[in-house]
């Protein structure tokens, strides 16, 4: 779920159909745009995994190059308990420079599992972060989920970031195309043009004509 105000900022939406969501948040400002990525990892299909780790590579390495914040999360399936498994997800995240939240933020001996099941269990819910964004995170928690049934326990990360949000995505992203594409020019500019247009005119029309024309029949003909 996404609050409202935030959701109007979401642009370049992308998916791996019950998989993957990817897309952007755009800023005006200080904020840096920031770029989520949601995961489900399925257990054993390596095809589905190789197909997620190819997008994250592209993903990451568009939103590196575009210097945009980057956070990934989800159910990744990967076990941090088990050494010897193979974690290609994990793994090519961290190698783009990415940081596991509770990780970094936790002290080796309080690190909770997120997920079990009988007398098994394992952390393979993460949250990874560029490295910039660490300074933005203001708490971060492992939470029982009540909602609904799950083997799965909900981290959380709590962010402040430097730009109010209430601007609605529609306003919004028309302002930034106009100010990519060209520069705006205000109500106030047009009427200068408008005006300097009319002085031109009635300098160019004959005397004995201006005489009989007024200023407002020109405008309306401009």
């Amino acid at each position: 779920m996404i609050r409202r105000d935030i959701n109007d900022r979401r642009y370049k939406i992308e998916t791996i159909d019950g998989h993957v969501i990817k897309f952007d948040l755009l800023f005006k400002g200080k904020q840096k745009n920031i770029r989520i990525i949601g995961i489900y990892n399925p257990n054993n299909d390596k095809p589905t995994t190789n197909n997620i780790e190819k997008h994250l590579a592209k993903w990451m390495n568009e939103a590196i190059n575009l210097e945009y914040e980057t956070i990934i999360l989800g159910d990744f399936n990967e076990s941090a308990n088990n050494k010897k498994k193979l974690k290609p997800l994990t793994n090519t995240i961290k190698n783009h420079g990415l940081q596991d939240i509770h990780e970094s933020l936790t002290a080796a001996e309080d690190k909770l599992d997120t997920w079990k099941s009988g007398d098994n269990s394992s952390r393979i819910d993460f949250i990874f972060a560029s490295e910039g964004f660490q300074e933005s995170i203001i708490s971060h928690e492992i939470l029982e989920i009540e909602d609904f049934d799950t083997d799965h326990k909900a981290l959380t990360v709590k962010i402040e970031l430097k730009e109010k949000l209430g601007i609605n995505k529609s306003g919004f992203m028309k302002k930034i195309k106009k100010e990519i594409r060209h520069i705006k020019l205000e109500q106030e500019d047009w009427k200068t043009i408008a005006e300097e247009v009319l002085e031109t005119r009635l300098e160019t029309l004959d005397q004995n004509t201006t005489q009989h024309l007024n200023r407002e029949t020109i405008w309306k003909t401009i």
